[in-house]
């Protein structure tokens, strides 16, 4: 079993609480640096400056879905449990209903 990636450190910070505490190695081998509350995926981390050995894009990609397909999965959802089928009319309630949403 390999050693994850682990960095704590200090950074200066503006009186509110700091941004970035520590950095650290999924199992996925992506890194990600935050304070305990909020975290961000990182190429690098900002204490020493190691590379992840994957990448923000490939883990960005893995972990998080995007808001469109969270909506269509809740769309899809919502229109199974009415009892909808897939046809053509049920494509154009999907299609109506995220213009009224008004997501591009």
């Amino acid at each position: 079993m390999s050693k994850k990636h682990l960095c704590e450190g200090e950074l200066p910070y503006d009186g509110y609480g700091e941004a970035i505490d520590h950095c650290m190695e999924y199992d996925d081998n992506s890194f990600w640096a935050g304070n305990g509350e909020y975290g961000s995926a990182v190429n690098y981390c900002p204490f020493c400056g190691a590379k992840a050995p994957r990448q923000v894009d490939q883990a960005f990609k893995d972990k998080v879905k995007s808001k469109r397909e969270i909506q269509d999965e809740q769309r899809l959802k919502k229109a199974r449990e009415e009892g909808a089928e897939r046809s053509c009319c049920w494509r154009i309630s999907i299609n109506t209903a995220e213009e009224e949403a008004g997501v591009e």
